[in-house]
């Protein structure tokens, strides 16, 4: 007999080093099995990363920004009649000098609270989530990998258990403003050298997107030979010859070709073929850790 849980409006927002993200989702589970539908998405360009990484502190603009786009989500808060809600901020978050103040007068503003979490705690949120758990299982060795705009994970897993884990500070608005990486390339090169793996399971909204430019089945994976013929091509375009090209948003399409470069490299240094692109995000991962710290304890 089917064991049915709370059906649930849930929502959560993610502050992000490129852009500023709300997920509004209705989730059941039945016989421990969650069903998702997502309800909607909401996408800011806001780009913190532009302020971070280069003066390490959020500028008044920014901040305005910020504030009037809780203030949005809270209104679609109530709209919606959410039942729970949760707010995380990610790598330009936790870099900037002042993100506590920025984040204190978010919950002045608007009454939402806004925790700010670690790389590792950002990797072990998606690490979770039951569709890469499973991927992860089925495989005696693979590397999990997710870039954002701020930072870059990376574990290693063996058998289904992390081996060895890491979040570097570098990722694809970092790259973008030209931030200086030589350091970080060296270090991930270091973890790399004594890591050999077929397959990369790879998420982040770029990977995310590359995969679908590519047309590929949701079951299909991404040969690193693909990629690599894309990567050549989108980095002698232009961003406007992207955007027209490839219908990207230029938020997205002044930053893939950084992402496509983190991707491949770290695919050389471990001799991996493809990736596995589960297509999950922090958002609809954080929604499902919300859920079953609700109702699946």
């Amino acid at each position: 007999m089917s064991r049915f849980l709370p059906s649930v409006t849930l929502a959560t927002i993610d502050i992000g080093s490129n852009a500023v993200r709300m997920l509004v989702g209705e989730v059941s589970s039945i016989s421990g099995q969650l069903v998702f539908r997502k309800v909607q998405l909401l996408r800011l360009p806001i780009r913190l990363g532009e302020d971070v990484f280069v003066s390490k502190h959020i500028s008044l603009k920014k901040t305005q920004m910020l504030i009037k786009a809780f203030q949005t989500f809270k209104h679609l808060i109530d709209i919606h009649e959410i039942d729970h809600y949760k707010a995380i901020a990610t790598s330009a978050m936790r870099n900037a000098e002042n993100g506590r103040t920025v984040v204190a007068n978010i919950y002045n503003h608007t009454g939402i609270e806004v925790d700010i979490i670690s790389g590792q705690e950002e990797a072990s949120v998606l690490f979770d989530h039951e569709q890469l758990t499973s991927s992860l299982q089925e495989r005696s060795e693979v590397i999990y990998m997710d870039v954002g705009g701020g930072s870059t994970e990376l574990n290693y897993i063996v058998n289904g258990q992390s081996v060895d884990s890491k979040s570097f500070p570098i990722g694809t608005v970092r790259m973008l403003l030209d931030y200086p990486l030589e350091n970080v390339w060296a270090d991930i090169k270091y973890w790399c050298k004594t890591k050999s793996v077929n397959e990369i399971i790879a998420v982040g909204g770029n990977i995310n997107k590359i995969h679908k430019l590519n047309r590929l089945s949701s079951k299909e994976v991404l040969p690193v030979d693909l990629l690599d013929r894309m990567y050549t091509e989108f980095s002698q375009l232009s961003v406007e010859q992207l955007v027209l090209k490839y219908k990207l948003k230029r938020d997205r399409a002044d930053v893939i070709v950084h992402a496509q470069k983190l991707y491949l490299q770290v695919a050389k240094w471990v001799s991996a073929a493809h990736f596995i692109v589960p297509k999950i995000g922090l958002a609809d991962a954080t929604m499902r850790k919300l859920y079953n710290d609700l109702y699946r304890k």
